[in-house]
C-alpha cells in the first residue's frame, strides 16, 4: 500500500502524463491546431478588443465614408480595413461584432446545455410519464422550424440582446436532451451506479456524482459545435433585421449593410463575411478534434 505522500506523486506523474499526451496528439491534428488559433484570435478579440481597437468603431465621419482597405489606392492606416457608408472604421466594427457575436453565442450554449442536460438526466434515469412526456416534448421542438420560431419570436417581441439569446437556446436545447438521455439509459445500468444505489445514496446524487461526470465529454463537445452553430444563426437573424438594436455593430447586420455597395465597396462585406468564416470554422475544427479524441471510433 502506498504512503500518502507517494500516492499523491504517483497521481501527479499521471496527471502530467496524460496532459502530454493530450497536448501531444493536439499538435499531431493539422485540423486542431488551425481551429485553436482561429478560436483563440476570436476570444482574443473579444477580451481585448475596446483596449486594441484602433478608432471608435460608433464614431461617424461622413467626410471619411467609404474609403478603401490601407492596401488599396486611397486606403489610410486609421481606417486598416476601410471604412462603412457612414466613415465607420470597419475594422473597429468587426471587434465590435466580435465580442458580440461570441457573447450571444456563449450565453445561448449556456443556457442550452443547462436545460438540454438536465431533462436528459432526469429523462434518462427517472424515466416514467414526466420524462416521457419532455422527450414528446423534445421531438417536437425539433420537428418545428427555427427561423418559423425566430420569426414569430422576434416579431412579437422585437429586438433585443437577450431575446435573441433565448431564441438561440431555445433552439438548441433539444440536442442536449437526446444526447444525454441516451448516454443516461446505458449508464444507469452500469455497476457503479447500482452500487452508489445499493449504498443508500439518493437520486441526485446518483445523477450528478456518478452519472454527469461520464456523459460530461459529449456535452462538452457538442457544446464546442453548438457555438459556430449560434454564431451563424444570430448572424442569420441580424441579417433579416431580427437581431439586437440596429445601433449595435454585429456582423450579420454589417454583412446586410454592405450587400448595397457590394459593387462598389466590396470590402463593407467581404471581411464580416471573412470572421464570421473564419470562427465558425475553428470552432467546428476544434470540435472535431474533441468528438475524435473522446470517440476515435469515430473517424473509422
Amino acid at each position: 500500500m502506498l504512503a500518502p505522500a507517494q500516492a499523491e506523486h504517483t497521481a501527479s506523474t499521471t496527471g502530467a502524463k496524460r496532459s502530454t499526451r493530450f497536448f501531444r496528439r493536439f499538435l499531431r491534428s493539422p485540423g486542431a491546431v488551425v481551429g485553436a488559433v482561429f478560436v483563440l484570435l476570436t476570444l482574443f478579440a473579444t477580451l481585448f478588443g475596446p483596449i486594441l481597437e484602433p478608432h471608435a468603431a460608433t464614431a461617424l465621419n461622413l467626410n471619411q465614408a467609404l474609403l478603401p482597405p490601407i492596401f488599396m489606392h486611397g486606403g489610410t492606416a486609421r481606417f486598416p480595413l476601410g471604412s462603412d457608408y457612414l466613415g465607420r472604421n470597419l475594422l473597429g466594427m468587426i471587434v465590435s461584432g466580435t465580442r458580440i457575436s461570441v457573447d450571444l453565442a456563449v450565453l445561448a450554449v449556456v443556457c442550452s446545455m443547462l436545460l438540454g442536460t438536465l431533462i436528459g438526466l432526469y429523462s434518462g434515469y427517472s424515466g416514467g410519464v414526466i420524462g416521457n412526456l419532455l422527450m414528446r416534448l423534445t421531438d417536437l421542438q425539433m420537428a418545428f422550424p427555427f427561423i418559423l420560431m425566430a420569426l414569430t419570436l422576434m416579431a412579437i417581441s422585437g429586438p433585443g440582446l437577450w431575446k435573441v439569446i433565448v431564441v438561440l437556446a431555445l433552439s438548441g436545447w433539444t440536442d442536449y436532451a437526446r444526447i444525454v438521455r441516451s448516454q443516461t439509459l446505458q449508464q444507469r445500468h452500469m455497476l457503479y451506479v447500482n452500487a452508489a444505489q445499493a449504498s443508500g445514496a439518493s437520486r441526485a446524487r446518483v445523477i450528478f456524482r456518478h452519472i454527469l461526470p461520464n456523459v460530461s465529454d459529449s456535452v462538452i463537445v457538442l457544446a464546442t459545435m453548438n457555438i459556430a452553430v449560434n454564431i451563424l444563426l444570430e448572424a442569420g437573424l441580424a441579417f433579416l433585421g431580427l437581431g439586437i438594436s440596429p445601433s449595435t455593430p454585429s456582423w450579420g447586420s454589417m454583412v446586410a449593410d454592405g450587400r448595397n455597395y457590394i459593387e462598389t465597396a466590396w470590402w463593407l462585406t467581404v471581411f464580416p463575411g471573412f470572421a464570421i468564416f473564419f470562427s465558425v470554422m475553428g470552432f467546428n475544427l476544434l470540435g472535431d478534434w474533441l468528438r475524435d479524441i473522446n470517440d476515435p471510433s469515430h473517424g473509422h
